[in-house]
């Protein structure tokens, strides 16, 4: 709409005041086919992702990761970061926005959950990381934007 001050598309999952504050950032690792190894942010506006990283950075990620999580790194062919602008909400709602990003996280998590299945793919909801040096990973300064969730995303284990 042209007649708003703050333009926006709306997306699939719920906002608070559909302010999204969330970003979308993942890694490919040397295993995924059609895309190079690296870390891409996705750009919900254009529908596309931009290379931001240009090369695997899985031993990264799995030093990020709680000492008995590591195997999430190597195991995963996509690792998908939810990360929130905070302020997005914050100027709006107060500390209630800080929630309000939180549960949308939640939303988006879920959404990669049921898409990840639907391909026949495995996902695994990750909390156990040292976020500051995910943070430092993607360029994001921890405070005014800060990881806060991540999704690891590969092949199901055979049965």
């Amino acid at each position: 709409n042209s007649d708003n001050e703050f333009p926006r598309s709306f997306r699939t999952v719920p906002s608070g005041g559909a302010l999204y504050p969330l970003e979308l950032y993942f890694h490919t690792s040397t295993y995924t086919e059609e895309l190079e190894a690296g870390i891409y942010h996705y750009n919900p506006k254009r529908n596309g992702f931009e290379f931001i990283i240009q090369e695997d950075q899985t031993d990264q990620i799995a030093k990020s990761l709680t000492p008995v999580q590591t195997n999430l790194a190597y195991n995963s062919s996509i690792m998908v970061f939810i990360t929130a602008l905070f302020q997005r909400s914050t100027f709006k709602y107060g500390p209630r926005g800080y929630r309000f990003a939180f549960l949308e996280a939640g939303h988006v998590a879920q959404n990669i959950n049921l898409v990840s299945t639907a391909m026949g793919l495995g996902s695994v909801n990750i909390c156990g990381y040292f976020d500051r040096e995910i943070d430092e990973l993607l360029g994001i300064d921890g405070l005014k934007h800060s990881t806060i969730y991540m999704i690891g995303i590969g092949k199901n284990s055979p049965e």
